[in-house]
């Protein structure tokens, strides 16, 4: 078997946290800022059995069941001899034994108990996995002011993108640029830390190289005009009027982009779930293997006419096995796919939604770059303009980014004369 190996670069980070918690410094924030497939989890896992042995007691806070899966298996991936007595759950169906050093907790659950957890079970380190997410807001907050801890933050996309303005996040209580004070402490500062860059990523072949294709100049065109005047509600496009427009383009969608992704296994990011049906019920028409997750835990992947039902997460793992597998070969997703999701099977990537979150482009790009034994490119597909918006993801670096500054760009695509399509 072969033993679990940091990269150099991975190896820099792990000392990084240790110099973080040896610090003491509860009033600030540090923030480890790192592309997808990097590997922030198996980083902080690397860490664990140090700061056990120090005596610390570790809470890792994430927003979703299947974050806790994940966390639990890279632990014992990277440290196989990790002493289990010392590790728990504060998580639905867990019987809570706080006592234990090492706690994976869900967000949800935490909202339930704080208030009974004793003084001193306190966590002495809190590590908050894709800590841009608001999902964590109101319980960091109650926590912080309950409490003294080192807080540590891990994210691939430490944005927030909106119709009017970037912001940056210091990881809460609240929004705001990362020169600004952590109004908790009053004193409080946040310091970033970028484990590597995304080209990084791609020149050492953790990433697959991606190939950028987006739609012909008459989808394009036919795209725009649908688009223009379309009412924009809390920094995205209006969910039911863009369903709409997919859904009425879905035949063109289909026809430019099927060719494009012949056997390979592809990833469609959709809209809403009327879009994800439509979606669904046209490409199991066409005789492909398709399944269908969405952020909301509803999904339908054997037949077509059911409506969308609940799934038990162990059917939601099924799926993704299938699609492992290469029996599914079309996953469709509305949301969930964009974090904490890990299929590098899926060497495509379609987009059927236009989004104005650099974080969504980003984090939902990145599942097809992955890498995969046998596949060294990723065929990215964006037949809804999403390139008229943002930059390429393996371009962005988010500790550049000007927050006065909007993202638009031109991603200076030129029309090929061999498939009429820009790339």
């Amino acid at each position: 078997i072969k033993m679990f190996e940091l990269r150099d670069y991975q190896v820099r980070a792990h000392n990084k946290i240790l110099d973080w918690v040896s610090d003491n410094l509860t009033d600030e924030v540090e923030t480890l800022v790192a592309p997808m497939s990097a590997g922030k989890t198996s980083i902080f896992c690397s860490t664990l059995q140090h700061l056990v042995d120090e005596g610390k007691r570790v809470w890792i806070i994430v927003d979703r069941v299947e974050l806790l899966h994940q966390w639990h298996s890279d632990l014992f991936k990277v440290l196989p001899s990790f002493d289990k007595s010392k590790l728990w759950f504060i998580a639905a169906k867990f019987k809570p034994i706080y006592k234990r050093q090492i706690q994976f907790v869900q967000v949800q659950t935490l909202i339930q108990r704080l208030d009974s957890i004793p003084d001193h079970l306190k966590p002495d380190v809190i590590a908050i996995d894709e800590s841009h997410d608001v999902a964590f807001h109101r319980v960091i907050t109650k926590l912080r002011n309950k409490w003294d801890v080192k807080q540590i933050n891990l994210t691939a996309t430490p944005v927030r993108h909106g119709s009017s303005k970037v912001q940056y996040i210091d990881m809460f209580p609240l929004w705001q640029f990362p020169d600004k004070k952590n109004p908790l402490k009053g004193t409080g500062k946040q310091h970033w830390y970028n484990v590597i860059t995304a080209k990084e990523l791609i020149a050492t072949g953790i990433w697959k190289k991606p190939k950028w294709i987006v739609s012909s100049e008459e989808l394009a065109i036919k795209t725009a005009i649908r688009f223009s005047g379309m009412k924009v509600t809390g920094g995205e496009y209006d969910s039911t009027a863009q369903s709409d427009v997919m859904i009425d383009l879905l035949p063109e969608h289909l026809k430019e982009s099927l060719p494009l992704i012949g056997d390979k296994s592809a990833m469609w990011f959709v809209v809403d779930t009327n879009h994800a049906l439509a979606t669904y019920k046209a490409l199991a028409a066409l005789n492909y293997t398709v399944g269908f997750i969405s952020g909301d835990d509803k999904v339908t992947c054997t037949n077509v006419e059911l409506p969308p039902r609940k799934l038990h997460q162990t059917e939601r793992a099924q799926i993704v096995e299938l699609c492992d597998q290469g029996v599914i070969k079309h996953l469709i997703t509305i949301q969930t796919a964009v974090k904490g999701f890990d299929c590098p099977i899926m060497s495509v990537a379609v987009w059927l939604r236009r989004t104005m979150s650099v974080g969504i482009w980003c984090q939902g790009s990145g599942r097809s770059l992955r890498k995969f034994e046998g596949v060294a490119e990723a065929l990215m597909i964006d037949l809804a303009g999403n390139l008229a918006l943002h930059p390429f993801p393996e371009d962005i670096d988010f500790w550049d980014f000007n927050p006065s500054k909007r993202l638009f760009r031109d991603p200076s695509l030129v029309v090929c004369k061999n498939c009429n399509h820009r790339h």
